[in-house]
């Protein structure tokens, strides 16, 4: 008769998200150009490829969670909704502001793809509920543009489909 191996019991692998405090103190920025010095303050303008990441606000555009979601190659840097939204939805924030660099040029002007995946975003958080406030670019000699403040009256999907007749 044949010997039995004793089966091995299955080990169970979970993962759970768990919220911690980023800042100890929540910075509030209502303006572009506190969001600007708040990224300046924590960015490597330096780096030779493009990063782009979010801030997630509360209500009172309290920072709940800032974190770079994708680190490019020198001219681009992957986006996918599910990793922008994210984070926003795992702080509890009702909003994000988008960010990257332009490393490579001294100009913080949107690009077409710039407008496109901004457009592509701002549609996606209109189905979650979540609001993308502006998008800041920053350029490596410190410049930035505020998509939100370039818009003026406008929205930011207005302004996104008049400048860059994005369809």
């Amino acid at each position: 008769m044949e010997q039995l191996t004793p089966v091995m019991p299955l080990q169970y692998v979970s993962t759970r998200l768990v919220h911690e405090p980023t800042f100890k103190e929540r910075p509030i920025l209502g303006e572009a150009e506190k969001v600007a010095e708040f990224l300046k303050e924590r960015l490597d303008l330096s780096m030779d490829r493009e990063v782009l990441g979010v801030i997630c606000v509360s209500p009172m555009m309290q920072v709940n969670l800032a974190e770079i979601v994708s680190i490019g190659t020198i001219d681009s840097a992957l986006v996918h909704a599910r990793e922008i939204f994210k984070s926003a939805i795992t702080s509890s924030s009702i909003g994000i502001i988008l960010f990257h660099t332009h490393p490579t040029t001294d100009s913080s002007e949107p690009s077409f793809p710039d407008l496109a995946t901004t457009k592509r975003l701002i549609e996606a958080g209109k189905i979650l509920g979540i609001e993308i406030f502006d998008h800041i670019i920053l350029a490596g000699d410190g410049s930035w543009t505020s998509m939100k403040d370039e818009a003026g009256t406008l929205s930011l999907l207005a302004y996104i489909n008049k400048k860059g007749k994005v369809e």
